[in-house]
């Protein structure tokens, strides 16, 4: 879920161990891309901005049900921000609630469990932000539970998938593949000096979704190279691209994603279409 969800569930203050006094954490590996991908083809359903009878707002999280999707309508929340930067949440049945905000400089999440909120999931050093070189930069991190309870955290800024155990204890990191990755973020990093650096962009959302997926894999939303996401299994480290098949090409259908294995819903405030069904499949490239 996106920001505007959240705020409402927030206590202010955290505390928790200190990320430092931890052994030395292992050294971040790298996703390898497979040989096949998942084309995404025809929209086969759609709603346009313009439709008079569905009047969405700003549609911000999906979720399939018998009945066909429930959609997250931002348009009716209220919300006040109590917490530093909340960009997403995602619910662990024994860890609780856990949160990826700016609470603190040495985790990616905050813990809202009985009562307290907590900091959770240390930050791996390899990819910690030296907060000294900016005036404020704004994390936009996201968070997912695995149905076997692995918790895992996209880092944004990285582009890299950061795992979990329930307790909090560091798997194992994976950047995505090169070198689509590290040409996406010196592009963020180009555009963000050219519209007046640090100081005035807070933060770049490189990345919308990150969604668990049945089989223990998760999807991630992301524009990288021809890829405009990823089906990551971080048991086997390799990283399935989602592409556009020739001739369906369709970059505003949406900013973030629901993925299923024949199918995937864009929604989202983009150009074009609010919603947009579109038909997948997996092909070798």
């Amino acid at each position: 879920m996106k920001p505007g969800v959240l705020s409402a569930l927030l206590l202010a203050g955290a505390c928790g161990p200190d990320a430092d006094s931890r052994a030395p954490d292992p050294e971040p590996g790298y996703f390898t891309e497979s040989a096949s991908a998942y084309q995404v083809g025809a929209v086969f359903a759609q709603v346009l901005e313009t439709d008079e009878d569905i009047a969405l707002f700003k549609a911000i999280d999906a979720e399939r049900t018998q009945q066909g999707y429930l959609i997250a309508d931002a348009g009716f929340l209220e919300s006040a921000t109590l917490r530093a930067n909340p960009t997403d949440l995602a619910w662990h049945p024994e860890a609780g609630l856990l949160v990826a905000d700016d609470g603190s400089p040495l985790h990616y999440l905050s813990r809202l469990h009985e009562g307290r909120q907590t900091e959770f999931a240390p930050i791996p050093s390899a990819l910690r932000i030296d907060d000294s070189a900016f005036v404020l930069r704004l994390r936009t991190d996201l968070v997912a539970v695995a149905p076997d309870g692995t918790i895992h955290v996209f880092d944004g800024s990285h582009l890299a998938l950061v795992s979990y155990a329930s307790d909090g204890t560091l798997l194992h990191a994976s950047f995505l593949p090169e070198p689509a990755r590290s040409e996406t973020v010196a592009a963020a990093s180009r555009n963000r000096e050219a519209l007046g650096g640090a100081s005035v962009v807070l933060a770049s959302e490189l990345a919308t979704t990150l969604q668990p997926l049945a089989d223990r894999r998760l999807f991630v939303k992301v524009n990288m190279g021809s890829a405009i996401g990823y089906v990551l299994d971080a048991a086997s480290a390799e990283a399935t691209p989602v592409v556009f098949a020739e001739g369906h090409e369709g970059r505003g259908w949406g900013a973030t994603a629901l993925f299923e294995s024949d199918r995937i819903l864009f929604y989202g405030a983009f150009s074009g279409p609010q919603l947009a069904l579109a038909r997948i499949e997996l092909v070798e490239r």
